[in-house]
């Protein structure tokens, strides 16, 4: 399996009624295994024996190898490119940050919240509070996405 297969992307969005304030997008769940974090090292050209290596991931004190932080943020803009199509990419934004690691074994949940409708010029956004979780429910990312709603 290639690593860009574990989660696929319709390239065009789905036409549906625009969320409300405090409506979510249904979640994405993906469990992390070595395997996939492997497949993306490798594809991906990585050099970090961080992901790959566990006794140098033991050495630094996470336990186990890590996910790549970009594997953890794409169901995100996966799950917002389905729903909005080009209006994530022109006109939008994505930004994170990643607050806990994700090692193998996780159970990591993918969730986008809309929290606010607003004009910028001509654009009509609808900004998103997203987030990504494990299986105890600890946050391992945190972010905002913008998406252009008249794009649809």
């Amino acid at each position: 399996r290639r690593p860009h297969e574990e989660i696929s992307v319709s390239t065009s969005p789905t036409t549906r009624t625009p969320l409300a304030i405090g409506e979510e997008l249904p979640p994405r769940v993906a469990t992390v295994t070595q395997e996939g974090i492997s497949a993306f090292h490798e594809a991906f050209g990585g050099s970090n024996p961080l992901h790959t290596d566990p006794s140098i991931a033991h050495q630094s004190g996470f336990g186990a190898p890590l996910q790549h932080g970009v594997r953890t943020l794409y169901p995100i803009f996966a799950m917002l490119f389905e729903h909005y199509g080009p209006g994530v990419v022109s006109g939008g934004a994505l930004e994170a940050k990643f607050i806990a690691p994700v090692v193998p074994g996780d159970v990591i949940t993918c969730r986008c919240r809309a929290i606010e409708r607003r004009q910028d010029g001509t654009r009509q956004l609808l900004v998103f509070e997203t987030w990504a979780e494990n299986q105890k429910g600890d946050k391992v990312l945190v972010g905002k996405a913008s998406v252009r709603e008249s794009a649809r």
